[in-house]
């Protein structure tokens, strides 16, 4: 699961977010912090360390993505 954390994942969720136009009500100085906030969040809920030691499917990659992003817009919301 350590692939959540991967800057490549990180890149792909940080565009797609970008896409969003919620993302404006956030100052683009404090962008950044909120997203680290964000994927801490969803971190810490999947179980941290113990959870994200084991390999992920593609599309369980996906589906946490996914789960991610919608967490996030909805918080903008």
């Amino acid at each position: 699961m350590a692939q959540f954390l991967y800057p490549e994942n990180q890149t792909i969720l940080w565009n797609a977010i970008q896409k969003s136009p919620q993302i404006q009500k956030i100052p683009k100085n404090a962008q950044s912090t909120w997203f680290k906030r964000h994927i801490e969040s969803v971190y810490d809920k999947m179980g941290g360390p113990n959870f994200f030691t084991k390999k992920m499917t593609t599309e369980e990659l996906n589906n946490l993505n996914q789960h991610t992003l919608r967490y996030m817009i909805q918080d903008l919301r």
